[in-house]
């Protein structure tokens, strides 16, 4: 599921270590099983789970149909209990259910007096929290639709994440970024909403924050660039499961040293791998316990322009569309902060990464860094936004 930066109505469905900065060319039918060529051989388990993995995927060329914001949707988040949740510029909420054939709308909130900073789920799908800039935070249980929490700030809020909860035996807490300082505040957000305790890790104030369910570890990205890894429990030191002894022998500090801001922040469901966007318009993938950018995939204009003029035909668009989609592109890029925001996600099986660019929404192989799929390339009056991914089993 992706968010556009253009509303429409409905309408009907027609029929490993390397630093290269390019995804290359196509290669579909390799991360779907093994070639023609391979004649009569039986494909391996690798391949198999890959096909697997891909066929899980959504495959369309155009999308089924839209759904209605008044503004603009800034977020969707789809939970492990099989919900869908958006929001928008002007605060508002929406739940959806996943149904057998699309989305059945469930309920809408008037949640935030201002644009929504950050919506999270905690790993259950039992709670959603929205902050925005009216220095609120608002707690909804999922499957009730209700809202049964509201903790009033007294810091505008950046970006915030659940801990604990689920499977875990503690209380979940939500952890909450300062815009104006480089502390993250642990709040009992499900309860009284009081402060648990507060990290300080950064020296600049935090702009993404997510949580590594396989890990039990959170990922920080300040706004200098600078990568942070630290455990949910205890004093939230440094994991130990990782294989450098100092952060000067890894990456983490590539986002600083191209004074490249983060944009957003994806960890893969088995904690191997972690993906992150940037203001220089690069999509950097990092291995966990290495710390080391095995991939950077450029999405600046420089690279769009090369890959039109050079790049394979899987990329390649008539010269009026392109130019028509790199002038919507650079409209999109000078709004900066109050243009809808896009993302990176993994898929379930953690072996794709899914991004939204200029030619459409790109499903990147982990192993390969190959393109494996390219969605919506067809779609050119949309510039595709902030993603979600629903993999669950919808209700009939």
């Amino acid at each position: 599921t992706g968010a556009s930066t253009n509303n429409h109505m409905k309408r009907g469905r027609q029929d490993d270590d390397d630093d290269d900065e390019a995804p290359g060319p196509s290669d579909e039918a390799e991360a779907a099983g093994p070639s023609a060529a391979a004649g009569a051989q039986k494909p391996s388990k690798a391949d198999l789970a890959v096909r697997l993995a891909l066929g899980a995927m959504p495959c369309a060329e155009m999308y089924e149909k839209s759904f209605m914001h008044r503004d603009h949707v800034t977020h969707i988040v789809c939970t492990t209990s099989d919900f869908l949740v958006t929001g928008s510029r002007d605060g508002q909420v929406k739940f959806w259910k996943k149904m057998q054939s699309g989305i059945e709308f469930v309920k809408h909130f008037r949640a935030h007096l201002a644009p929504i900073s950050c919506m999270a789920a905690t790993s259950d799908g039992s709670l959603l929290a929205t902050i925005a800039a009216d220095k609120a935070i608002k707690v909804f249980d999922v499957l009730s639709f209700d809202m049964i929490n509201w903790v009033k700030l007294e810091f505008a809020p950046s970006v915030c994440e659940w801990i604990g909860g689920g499977s875990s035996r503690s209380r979940p807490m939500l952890a909450v970024a300062d815009v104006d300082s480089a502390e993250i505040r642990l709040f009992d957000a499900s309860g009284e909403g009081s402060i648990v305790s507060t990290v300080r890790i950064h020296s600049a104030p935090v702009v993404q924050l997510k949580l590594s369910l396989a890990k039990s570890v959170m990922i920080s990205i300040d706004a200098r660039g600078v990568i942070e890894y630290w455990t949910t429990d205890g004093d939230h030191a440094a994991p130990k499961d990782v294989s450098f002894r100092y952060k000067t022998d890894t990456d983490l500090y590539a986002l600083a040293k191209a004074r490249a801001v983060p944009t957003s922040l994806a960890i893969s469901p088995n904690g191997e791998h972690f993906a992150v966007t940037a203001s220089d318009f690069k999509v950097r993938l990092f291995r966990y316990s290495s710390g080391k950018c095995i991939r950077s995939f450029d999405e600046s204009y420089d690279a769009m322009n090369q890959l039109q003029k050079d790049g394979d035909d899987t990329y390649r668009l008539e010269a009026f569309d392109f130019g028509r989609r790199m002038a919507v592109e650079r409209e999109y890029r000078a709004a900066g902060s109050s243009a809808p925001p896009s993302n990176c996600i993994f898929d379930r099986s953690g072996r794709f990464l899914i991004y939204p660019s200029v030619v459409g929404i790109k499903v990147i192989s982990v192993a390969s860094s190959r393109l494996a799929r390219l969605l919506g390339k067809v779609e050119n009056t949309e510039r595709f936004g902030a993603l979600a991914l629903f993999q669950g089993r919808a209700e009939l």
